[in-house]
C-alpha cells in the first residue's frame, strides 16, 4: 500500500496517495515494520508539503524527526533534504542550502545513478532559491550527464531543461529562458515527463509566470499548476489558475478550479453569506465577533460562535480545501494564495501609478454584491469600491481628454455615468468630448439627460459650472450656424445677457 501511495504521489493524485499511505501505515504498524513506518511518514510529508500546506506538513516532519531514523543511506539522505525545504519555507536560506548539500553527499553513498541525479536536481532547485546560480549550474551539469548516459532517465529531461531555464531567467537571459521553457513544456508531454517536474518546486512558479507573460503553452502550464497545486507568486497575473476565484463586482460567482460552482440541491445560503461577509469586511483578519454580529446577531454569544465554526467548516468543504479559510486567534481570513477576489485585484490595480484603464474597466463589472444591496454589512465596501472607481476613472478620463484620446476618454465618462449618474464631471466631460468630435447633437443630449436625472433623483438643476458649459456650447454653435435641441430648452438656456440686454432666442436649423 505504501508503494501504491508513492505512485499516486508521482502522478500528483494526492488524495489517493494519502489514503494509500494511511492504509500502508496501519499494515506496517501492526506488523512492527519500523523502517517502513518511517518511510511512510516521510512520504506522507512530501504529499502534505505540496498538496495541503506547511502547517500540516510541519507536524508530519517533526513526527519523522522524533522516530528512530533507519540506517539506510537513502533514509539518511532524505531527512536533511526535506529539512532544507522546511528551512527554505521559513526564510532560513543558508541553512536550507547547507542541508540540501548534506543530503546530496549522503545520496552519493547510495551508489544509485538515479538517486544521484534526483538529489542533484533537488539541490540545484534549493541553490537557485538562494540565488546561487553558478553552484546550481554545476549540479545541473552533473544531472545532465547522468540523463544523457542512461536512456531510461530521459523522462527527467523536462525537469532538467526547466531548471536550466530558471538559471537563464535569473541570469537575465530572458530570451534563452523562454526558449528553454518551450522545450521543457514539449518534453513534459513525452514519457510522462510532466510528473518529474515535481523536483523543481521553487523554479516552477516564476517560470510559469513567464510562460503566461509570453504566451508559452498557456493551457499546459495551467494544467501543471493545478496538478502540482502551485501557490501563485505575489505578482501573479490574473490568468493564474487560482484554486478559488470569487467575483463580487456586478455579480456574485464562485469558481473552483475554473469551474463555476453550481448547486443541484438546496442553496447553502448561510455558507455563501459567510463568504460574502468575509470579503465585505476586508477578507483578512476579520474579527469573529464582527461575523457573529453580522450573521447571527439574534443568537447568544456561545451559540453564535458555534454557528460560525460550523459554517466555516462548511465553507472550507464548499471551496474544496481547508487552506482557503483560515480561522485562528479569534479572526477569519481568506488565504490570498488560494483565493482570487476581483475586489482585491481591482483595489490593487487602481492604486498603481499609471494604471491600465482597460484592466480597471474589465475588473469593475458593477456595484459590489448587487444582490445584497439591502444588507447593511455590504454598504461600506460597496461605497468604498464605487468611490475609488469614480475618483480614479474621473482623473484618468481627464488625462486622456488632455491627450486628445477622445474615444477612450468617452468610454471612461460613460462608464462613470453608469456607476453614478449624478456625478456632473462625467457629464461635463461627455459634453466636451462630443463637441470636439463635432457631435453637437450628442453634446446637447448629454446635458438634457443630466438635467432630467438631477431633477428626478435630487430635485435640483445642474450646477452653475455645467450650465455655463452648456451656454458656451450654445454660443459656439450659434456662431457656426448649427444648433440642435428643443426650441423651448434653447430659449431658456440662451438668455445670456450681454451689456444688460438679453439675447434673442436662436433659430433652430432644420
Amino acid at each position: 500500500m505504501a508503494q501504491v501511495g508513492w505512485l499516486r504521489f508521482v502522478e500528483a493524485r494526492y488524495e489517493e496517495a494519502l489514503a494509500s499511505l494511511a492504509s500502508g501505515y496501519r499494515i506496517a504498524e501492526s506488523n512492527g515494520l519500523r523502517t517502513v513506518l518511517w518511510q511512510i511518514v516521510m512520504w506522507r510529508f512530501t504529499v502534505e508539503w505540496r498538496a495541503i500546506g506547511w502547517p500540516v506538513a510541519n507536524v508530519t516532519l517533526a513526527r519523522a524527526e522524533a522516530m528512530p531514523i533507519p540506517r539506510s543511506s537513502m533514509a539518511v539522505a532524505m531527512l536533511p533534504l526535506f529539512q532544507s525545504r522546511r528551512a527554505l519555507h521559513r526564510g532560513q536560506t543558508e541553512e536550507a542550502v547547507n542541508l540540501a548539500l548534506l543530503s546530496q553527499r549522503f545520496a552519493m553513498r547510495i551508489g544509485s545513478h538515479m538517486q544521484a541525479m534526483i538529489f542533484s536536481l533537488y539541490s540545484a532547485d534549493v541553490l537557485l532559491a538562494a540565488g546561487r546560480i553558478e553552484d546550481a549550474r554545476n549540479h545541473l551539469l552533473h544531472s545532465q550527464g547522468l540523463i544523457d548516459r542512461v536512456p531510461i532517465y530521459r523522462c527527467f529531461h523536462a525537469a532538467q531543461v526547466l531548471m536550466e531555464a530558471r538559471c537563464s531567467q535569473m541570469g537575465g537571459n530572458r530570451a534563452l529562458a523562454i526558449t528553454q521553457l518551450r522545450e521543457s513544456m514539449f518534453r513534459a508531454g513525452e514519457q510522462n515527463g510532466r510528473y518529474y517536474l515535481r523536483f523543481c518546486d521553487e523554479a516552477m512558479s516564476p517560470l510559469f509566470q513567464l510562460a503566461f507573460e509570453e504566451g508559452v503553452e498557456v493551457e499546459t502550464v495551467k494544467n501543471l499548476i493545478r496538478m502540482f497545486r502551485l501557490k501563485p507568486p505575489k505578482d501573479a497575473p490574473d490568468i493564474w489558475p487560482w484554486p478559488v476565484r470569487i467575483v463580487t463586482l456586478g455579480r456574485f460567482e464562485v469558481q473552483i478550479d475554473s469551474e463555476k460552482l453550481e448547486f443541484s440541491r438546496k442553496l447553502p445560503r448561510k455558507t455563501l453569506l459567510l463568504l460574502k461577509a468575509i470579503v465585505a469586511l476586508g477578507g483578512r483578519d476579520v474579527p469573529e465577533q464582527a461575523l457573529c454580529d453580522t450573521l447571527w446577531g439574534d443568537e447568544e454569544g456561545d451559540a453564535a460562535r458555534n454557528a460560525l465554526s460550523i459554517t466555516v467548516s462548511r465553507l472550507r468543504k464548499l471551496l474544496g480545501s481547508n487552506e482557503c479559510v483560515i480561522q485562528q486567534g479569534g479572526k477569519v481570513s481568506l488565504d490570498p494564495e488560494m483565493c482570487w477576489v476581483d475586489a482585491w485585484v481591482f483595489e490593487a490595480r487602481i492604486a498603481e501609478t499609471g494604471f491600465d484603464i482597460r484592466q480597471v474597466l474589465a475588473l469593475y463589472g458593477g456595484a459590489f454584491l448587487p444582490e445584497d444591496a439591502d444588507e447593511s454589512w455590504s454598504v461600506p465596501a460597496r461605497e468604498r469600491l464605487r468611490g475609488k472607481f469614480i475618483h480614479a476613472l474621473s482623473a484618468r478620463a481627464v488625462e486622456l481628454e488632455s491627450q486628445a484620446d477622445l474615444p477612450t476618454a468617452l468610454q471612461c465618462y460613460l462608464r462613470g455615468i453608469d456607476a453614478d449618474p449624478i456625478v456632473e464631471s462625467f457629464h461635463q466631460g461627455l459634453m466636451r468630448c462630443y463637441e470636439i468630435q463635432g457631435k453637437r447633437s450628442e453634446a446637447l443630449s448629454a446635458y438634457r439627460r443630466l438635467k432630467h436625472t438631477l431633477s428626478v433623483l435630487l430635485g435640483v438643476p445642474p450646477s452653475e459650472t455645467t450650465q455655463k458649459l452648456f451656454q458656451d456650447m450654445l454660443q459656439r454653435q450659434s456662431e457656426t450656424g448649427a444648433l440642435a435641441g428643443p426650441d423651448s430648452e434653447i430659449r431658456s438656456a440662451s438668455k445670456v445677457k450681454r451689456g444688460g440686454v438679453a439675447r434673442l432666442p436662436l433659430r433652430r436649423v432644420r
